[in-house]
């Protein structure tokens, strides 16, 4: 932590910068490092990378992508679909590492992740739209060959 510590906020400040407009593997590797940073950080009990992460608004350029990942899937060929989702799970570990401790949890919120997940779309899938009354619930209902708690669908029969 002392060797971070000696190169200041520009070694944090880099990292992001390389997080946010890098190349896609120079963007993984930077995601994976900051990630990696903090869970030393954490365990050395240190809020320095927290504090710098925090200083240089890196929470926020981390985030921000987040609200646009449904329409990136959606709009990116599917060969490039593994690496994209390479990025948002790197993205999604070092929040995951941010956060855990109650500062770094409270920086994550205090950088509008609640916001992002609601304008992702990623959670706007319902599948009971179609079930108004118990009547559709009954028609939707498994069957007596289907196990209880699983949903069937007439257009879509089991295999047996």
């Amino acid at each position: 932590m002392d060797t971070v510590r000696s190169s200041s906020l520009r070694l944090i400040n880099i990292l992001a910068d390389d997080a946010e407009d890098g190349s896609d593997a120079c963007r993984l590797n930077a995601l994976n490092l900051l990630g990696l940073l903090t869970s030393l950080a954490r365990s050395q009990t240190s809020p320095y990378i927290l504090d710098a992460l925090v200083k240089a608004n890196v929470l926020e350029l981390i985030i921000e992508p987040l609200k646009h990942i449904s329409a990136d899937f959606q709009t990116t060929d599917p060969s490039h679909r593994p690496h994209l989702l390479s990025i948002f799970e790197a993205r999604m570990l070092l929040l995951l590492q941010v956060s855990r401790t109650r500062p770094g949890a409270s920086a994550v919120l205090d950088a509008n992740l609640m916001s992002a997940v609601r304008d992702s779309l990623l959670f706007r899938a319902d599948p009971d739209n179609a079930i108004k009354s118990w009547k559709d619930y009954s028609n939707f209902a498994p069957n007596k060959g289907i196990k209880q708690g699983h949903l069937y669908d007439p257009y879509m029969p089991v295999k047996k």
